[in-house]
């Protein structure tokens, strides 16, 4: 058995760090939204009908990642917040370090 050894400090950095993937993700589907926005106007055709389907497609998906980044920072911020009301509950009563 393998043990796992967590303390808020390295979940919340855990937390910023996907927060930080979730701003990129957000700015790179803003530029793609942007382009397809723009596109129709010079560029007409069953060429771009095919490529503004593949584009919508690829930003359906990125909007699912964007997602899921909030999500799963969301859920490591609360473990951290967790694990914080567990050591400031407990820590001290029964003489636990505190990993400071």
């Amino acid at each position: 058995m393998r043990t796992i050894y967590a303390e808020p400090g390295g979940i919340k950095n855990a937390a910023a760090t996907v927060n930080e993937l979730r701003v990129e993700i957000t700015g790179a589907k803003k530029k793609l939204e942007s382009l397809r926005g723009d596109l129709p106007s010079y560029w007409d055709g069953a060429d771009a009908k095919i490529f503004l389907q593949k584009l919508d497609d690829c930003i359906t998906k990125i909007t699912r990642y964007e997602k899921d980044a909030e999500n799963y920072k969301e859920f490591l911020s609360k473990v951290a917040d967790g694990f914080d009301a567990i050591e400031d509950a407990y820590g001290k009563s029964i003489n636990v370090p505190t990993g400071g």
